[in-house]
């Protein structure tokens, strides 16, 4: 498929109360990126309260509207520019299962039950959700 034409999806918070499934462009793969499908994402108090219509978070920045919310994220390699390494050093590939490094702590409490995650340390966020 020609990329020109792909998107991806995401649940977009637009109002309070108000999610929809919108498209967006594919993202650009920008050198030592990845793209990631997530495969689940997390939901934490600011995404809640966002919802509930609270706009502003802590320190008084505001949340922009819309917002496609969920930071805990897990998910797998779609594609990969570059050369990236996980927080062990091996080198990341398409197909690997991979968490973003915001939730180490949580992933690093839980490393006995999870044997088959890897820990991003090296990816652009802003290419990388699909």
């Amino acid at each position: 498929m020609n990329i020109k034409n792909r998107y991806v999806r995401a649940v977009t918070l637009e109002a309070k109360g108000l999610l929809s499934l919108k498209d967006y462009p594919y993202p650009e793969l920008k050198k030592n990126c990845a793209i990631i499908k997530m495969e689940y994402s997390g939901i934490c108090g600011t995404d809640k309260h966002s919802f509930q219509g609270y706009f502003e978070q802590k320190g008084g920045r505001p949340i922009p509207l819309p917002v496609i919310q969920g930071h805990e994220n897990v998910g797998v390699i779609e594609e990969i520019n570059g050369e990236l390494l996980d927080h062990d050093g091996r080198k990341l590939s398409v197909g690997d299962r991979v968490v973003p490094l915001q939730i180490f702590l949580a992933v690093s409490a839980m490393h006995a039950e999870i044997t088959d995650l890897i820990i991003i340390v090296n990816v652009n966020w802003t290419t990388a959700t699909i």
